[in-house]
Parts: C-alpha cells; structure tokens; sequence
C-alpha cells in the first residue's frame, strides 16, 4: 500500500489541477481533501488549495496558503508566480514586486526564467516604472522571442503603449 500512496497522491493534485482549470474549484478542494497526508507533496497540495481558494473568492485564505507552500517550495517558479499574482490581486503590488525580485535573487536559476521577468515587467508597468519595466521585459523577450506577439494584448503594459521607448522594445527583430 504504501508504494501505491505517492501514485495516488500524484493523480489526485493532477485530478486537482484539472479542475481548477476548468474553473471548478469546489471540486478540486474535495479531490484534495481525499488525501490524507501530503508528506512531499505538500507545497503542491497547499499551492493547489490556495488556487481554489483564490477561484472562491476567498482572497485571505488564498493568500495564506499560497504563502505557506511559498516557504516549503522556495525554488517553485509556478508557486512564487501564483503568490505574487495573490498579492497584486489584494492591491499589493510592492510586495509582489519585493517577493519576486527575492526569488530572483536567492533561487539564481530563476533569474534566467522569462516568465519571473514577464510578470515583473507586468507588475512595474502597474507601478508606472518605465525603466524596470523595460528592463525586465527586454530580460524576458530575450529569454523567450515569442513573448512579444502577445504585448499588444497585454492589458498591463497599456499604459506604456504609445511610450515610444516601449514600442522601440516591440518592433527590435530578433
């Protein structure tokens, strides 16, 4: 039995994460609720609650789990990415920018992730920080060219639209 337990841990957070993306939090609390003890995969099991509860509205809650699998998981790109978003979505923004300019700097494999740079880049937009924002998108459409079909759509980067040093940045051929 106990071989068997990490196999059905694993297709329960995958039957969690499924359901999240179709939007269907209650039952991706129930799929994690029928695991007993998520011994390693605890991180994955908060993180998971924490987007259900983000989903449900219940921004508090949300918040303190996504920061609890934070600390289990500080090397988690998608965990740190899900905390940040929590606290922009609370009008957080410093402590979003603050949280993930850390994980830069204390996971260095990070640092060379375009979607840490993107989400700051999206984040120092909010804060109206030209030169960081540039800075970090520039970091990001390096680390990924095909980031950069999709900034036109980007409702965050709008208000640097007609910034010509942004629209410099979206017509560099690469």
């Amino acid at each position: 039995m106990a071989a068997t337990q990490p196999v059905r841990i694993r297709r329960l957070l995958t039957e969690a994460e499924g359901y999240l993306e179709l939007q269907m939090p209650q039952q991706a609390l129930r799929a994690l609720q029928r695991i007993d003890d998520p011994a390693t995969f605890r991180a994955q099991w908060l993180h998971l609650q924490g987007l259900a509860r983000q989903q449900l509205g219940q921004q508090d809650q949300a918040l303190a789990l996504l920061e609890q699998a934070a600390e289990l998981a500080p090397s988690s790109l998608g965990i740190q990415l899900s905390l940040a978003a929590q606290l922009r979505q609370q009008g957080r923004l410093d402590e979003a920018v603050e949280r993930l300019v850390q994980v830069m700097n204390d996971v260095p494999e990070l640092a060379g992730e375009s979607a840490l740079h993107y989400a700051l880049a999206r984040l120092y937009s909010l804060q109206g920080d030209k030169a960081h924002l540039l800075w970090h998108l520039s970091k990001a459409i390096e680390l990924s060219p095909e980031l950069r079909e999709q900034l036109p759509q980007e409702e965050d980067f709008r208000p640097f639209a007609d910034d010509p040093d942004f629209q410099a940045l979206l017509s560099i051929i690469v």
